[in-house]
């Protein structure tokens, strides 16, 4: 049975005591550890000198010293569009390239961030934290942030059409649950129902939060747990 958005509250307790992670949704604060070796990766702005801003992944240890910015393609101006109702001066902004959401393997040696690419596409990229070689693993993305097995492994996401587990390659990705509550996206360009995926600690059970609503309507989130087979939903 799932379980509204209310008790979510409640549930987080639960996981922090049982060793859960539930991580945020991309954004400027975002940030995970531990990393090479014990470091911490984050999200941080930066302002634009013609004006407007954008993001970029820092890593730092765990005292907050040794401060590294370790992306630098961000900035790049994409397209411009209608800015938020109200707007006195300019109607519109520019929406510019950014780097946000990292996320470290388990062992440290990779991590795994999204970036808005200059063809307005998102992508789902790779850092070897050893080399600062950064590859593409998933492009024209549309679904939620990755989330690494505890053993490294395999990588769970969701989408439009429901939760998936894959090779860290993005090969060999398998439907392990649909979207239960039977409603499409909200709209063009939305995230899709499926908001967020975690693994459980011992890697045999999936966490992953469900939203149904859309239009003039909030809409509410849930949140339902499943092994990795498929089976056992709750």
């Amino acid at each position: 049975m799932v379980k509204p958005r209310r008790w979510l509250v409640l549930l987080n307790a639960l996981v922090m005591v049982a060793g859960w992670v539930m991580l945020v949704a991309p954004g400027p604060a975002s940030a995970t550890y531990p990393g090479e070796p014990g470091r911490v990766a984050y999200t941080e702005r930066h302002d634009r000198a013609g004006g407007g801003s954008f993001t970029e992944i820092h890593t730092m240890n765990s005292d907050g010293s040794d401060q590294r910015r370790v992306t630098s393609d961000g900035g790049s101006f994409v397209k411009r569009v209608m800015g938020p109702v109200g707007s006195e001066d300019d109607p519109y902004v520019n929406l510019y390239t950014w780097s946000a959401t990292p996320r470290w393997s388990p062992d440290g040696s990779m991590l795994a961030f999204l970036h808005y690419a200059p063809d307005d596409t998102t992508q789902v990229r790779i850092l070897d934290s050893s080399s600062g070689h950064v590859e593409v693993l998933l492009a024209d993305w549309s679904g939620t942030m990755l989330s690494w097995s505890p053993n490294g492994q395999k990588i769970a996401y969701g989408d439009d059409r429901g939760v998936w587990i894959a090779d860290t390659s993005g090969a060999n990705a398998t439907l392990v649950a649909s979207p239960s509550l039977g409603l499409p996206p909200s709209g063009p360009g939305t995230p899709s129902t499926i908001r967020e995926v975690e693994w459980s600690p011992d890697g045999k059970r999936l966490a992953y939060i469900e939203w149904t609503g859309g239009g003039l309507v909030a809409g509410t989130e849930y949140v339902s747990v499943i092994d990795i087979d498929g089976s056992d939903r709750q």
